[in-house]
């Protein structure tokens, strides 16, 4: 997992950890702190793929904050799950936008 990440000019710290929401009782996958630019991500989750899909989830939230879009959580969702799979079930795709332009 990588460690920091840029999002619109703010450098956000990306940790791990096993945290549950203790208002709800209820484990959650991540959580983001805009005004402390942290992202966290619980390292109980099931796979890679699922703690990948919860730091997309978590960016998206972050950008939510940062333009004022104002979208529902289950729109986050929903963005984030399909983003995901398309991302993800296309390499070749993402590897374009990798492409040094002197190549």
């Amino acid at each position: 997992m990588i460690k920091k990440i840029n999002i619109l000019g703010f450098e956000y710290s990306v940790e791990e950890s096993n945290f549950v929401e203790k208002e709800k009782e209820q484990d959650l996958t991540g959580e983001v702190w805009n005004t402390h630019t942290k992202i966290n991500i619980n390292s109980a989750s099931k796979s890679e793929d699922h703690k990948l899909g919860t730091l997309f989830h978590e960016i998206i939230e972050a950008l939510n904050y940062r333009l004022e879009w104002k979208l529902s959580h289950q729109l986050v969702t929903q963005l984030e799950s399909s983003l995901f799979q398309v991302l993800k079930c296309n390499p070749k795709f993402v590897k374009m936008f990798l492409k040094d332009e002197n190549e």
